[in-house]
């Protein structure tokens, strides 16, 4: 891994994070990456990563205007079910599945079983250990086909987010 010095840091840094920091002190471009912020951890490090709003408005990642995204990279067990069956990646839908795999690993301590995902798609799986609207939730966010999990920005609006207010 290389590392490069910058102004204002007492050693040097890994080569990714200090060009975008370099960047965004020269140049604001609402179409690039924002690195808010990054942690060293011993074996690893972790950046921090603000998209672009003009992401936002695409309903597929682009690599270029000549086709889609060839090479899709992420924690695996978080990457939706679609990127393994057909090679297709929606942001959106592929934050809500990771919000709900992250849930469900947060509650269980562990990532779901096959047949628990299963049970999912058809509806049919719950757990009594927690109500109904949030099994609801997790069942909404880990849904096979990305078309009918619940949209992001209707998540909030969820029975179980409201039982919190």
């Amino acid at each position: 891994m290389k590392f490069l010095r910058v102004p204002g840091h007492r050693k040097a840094l890994p080569a990714e994070v200090a060009i975008m920091m370099i960047m965004q002190k020269k140049f604001i471009i609402p179409e690039i990456l924002q690195l808010p912020e990054w942690f060293e951890e011993p074996d690893r490090y972790i950046l921090i990563l603000e998209r672009p709003a003009s992401c936002d408005r695409r309903s597929q990642l682009r690599r270029s205007a000549r086709g889609y995204v060839k090479k899709i990279t992420g924690t695996e067990p978080y990457l939706p079910i679609e990127v393994f069956i057909s090679n297709r990646y929606r942001g959106k839908p592929a934050t809500v599945w990771s919000l709900g795999m992250l849930l469900f690993r947060l509650l269980h301590g562990r990532f779901p079983f096959a047949f628990e995902l299963h049970n999912m798609y058809d509806a049919s799986w719950s757990d009594r250990e927690f109500s109904d609207e949030l099994c609801r939730l997790m069942r909404y966010s880990l849904q096979f086909k990305d078309k009918k999990r619940i949209k992001v920005k209707n998540m909030h609006k969820h029975d179980w987010f409201q039982m919190l207010s």
